[in-house]
């Protein structure tokens, strides 16, 4: 349910930004070769392409996570990004952080808490708010 929420908010957002400059979808499958494909949550990429965008027609993959596995994790992004994927956004509701890989941009990885704003290195001026998605994070009994 959480995750729906948060792809429905992002969704809006890059929608709501996108002037027929780039296609958006949900549950996207991303070909990083001829033999198989990853599924994202959220989708960015040219338009004009299939609905079922080879990695390096995508500008953002866009995957949230509701566990913690870093080796999946770790293996979907090097693919991805290996194939020719732009960016990619790993989103954790239960640490209520976001990772973003921007090896185009010259940004390997960093880490945001969700607070303040971020955008696509190919889009600037879409503006994601963070703290919007945060209210979606998975509260954890203090320990």
């Amino acid at each position: 349910m959480r995750q729906s929420i948060i792809m429905g908010k992002l969704l809006h957002e890059f929608h709501t930004a996108s002037f027929d400059r780039y296609e958006v979808l949900h549950s996207c499958a991303i070909r990083p070769d001829e033999r198989s494909e990853l599924i994202t949550h959220v989708c960015v990429f040219q338009t004009g392409v299939d609905q079922y965008p080879n990695a390096d027609q995508a500008y953002l993959a866009i995957d949230i996570y509701d566990y913690h596995d870093s080796w999946l994790r770790s293996a979907r992004m090097e693919k991805l990004l290996l194939a020719g994927l732009a960016e990619y956004w790993a989103l954790d509701i239960v640490e209520g952080n976001l990772t973003v890989y921007q090896p185009t941009a010259g940004v390997i990885k960093v880490v945001y808490d969700l607070e303040g704003h971020i955008s696509p290195s190919s889009f600037p001026d879409v503006q994601i708010d963070l703290s919007e998605l945060s209210e979606w994070v998975i509260d954890r009994e203090p320990g």
